[in-house]
């Protein structure tokens, strides 16, 4: 079942075509969530359709739960986040039609068991706090 987090201005035309697809068994919209973290954790890919956005950390709690990412080439800071992951567990996509073949390309596991951690090393606690204290340093 494809969960999506969040809201925006598309949500009643989205739920419009979830309702005229017959989709609603295969799509379920969350809303905002205050601590989406278990259901980023349980799903077979983080997907971040997104074309403006800032560092997308959302995408770094996905890599820390051991989820692997579909991304929009948009979304800024996304290509960093691929350069220092595991090749293979951040995949960006060109455009609508890549994104899409993607998707298509995911082969549910119905793993119920903690992944390990996917988060690349440049962005884990203990580099972060070192970049931060060197910054506040000099």
């Amino acid at each position: 079942k494809l969960g999506c987090l969040g809201e925006g201005k598309e949500k009643h035309a989205l739920q419009k075509l979830i309702g005229s697809n017959c989709l609603g068994r295969h799509i379920q919209l969350h809303g905002n969530v205050t601590a989406p973290w278990s259901i980023i954790a349980a799903s077979e890919y983080f997907l971040l359709p997104s074309r403006w956005v800032g560092m997308p950390n959302v995408v770094l709690e996905s890599r820390a739960s051991g989820t692997p990412v579909i991304a929009a080439a948009q979304a800024n800071g996304i290509r960093e986040i691929q350069k220092n992951s595991h090749k293979g567990t951040v995949k960006i996509a060109k455009d609508m039609e890549e994104l899409i073949d993607l998707m298509i390309q995911v082969k549910p596991e119905n793993n119920n068991s903690p992944r390990k951690s996917l988060l690349p090393e440049t962005f884990q606690t203990p580099n972060i706090m070192a970049q931060f204290e060197k910054i506040l340093n000099e």
